[in-house]
């Protein structure tokens, strides 16, 4: 029999396979219910800290995954064109603006099948090397967008009130 990898014997009971995973079924239960108990006491997930209120992370752990995701926007970003609103009568180049879109309006396959939502889309997309059919837009232009082409496409802008 061939040597197992790391990732195929548990790292507490060492010498039984696994598929994939570093723990054994029932100590990834047990962490799981670990970090469950920790939430509910009002800690941090990943610290004894305590956690920001309606959030399961403290401060810092929260100030990381933010600064994470904002580089994960960013690289998927700069491989659909840039930190920029595709749309071509729109100018908007503020990141924290900016949505990724499906250009068919067929993001509703992706909610369903892959349960592509917000940060799990652009890990999606990311590991699956950047598939066609997305691009940046602005959430104006991409909320604009639902009923038909972006106002700005149309030639039409709303007036200012």
């Amino acid at each position: 029999m061939a040597a197992l990898s790391k990732h195929q014997v548990c790292v507490k009971c060492v010498g039984k396979p696994l598929g994939g995973f570093s723990l054994c079924p029932h100590k990834r239960a047990y962490a799981r219910n670990r970090r469950r108990t920790r939430i509910n006491d009002g800690f941090c997930e990943s610290c004894p800290e305590p956690k920001v209120p309606g959030y399961a992370a403290c401060a810092h752990h929260l100030a990381l995954k933010r600064e994470k995701h904002q580089k994960l926007r960013r690289e998927v970003f700069a491989h659909y064109g840039g930190a920029q609103c595709s749309c071509l009568g729109c100018d908007v180049v503020e990141i924290d603006f900016l949505t990724l879109d499906h250009i068919n309006n067929d993001g509703y396959l992706g909610r369903t099948r892959v349960k592509s939502r917000g940060n799990n889309l652009y890990q999606w997309v990311k590991k699956n090397g950047y598939p066609p059919g997305f691009r940046v837009l602005c959430f104006n232009c991409n909320c604009g967008r639902r009923h038909g082409p972006c106002p700005h496409e149309k030639g039409r802008h709303v007036e200012s009130v």
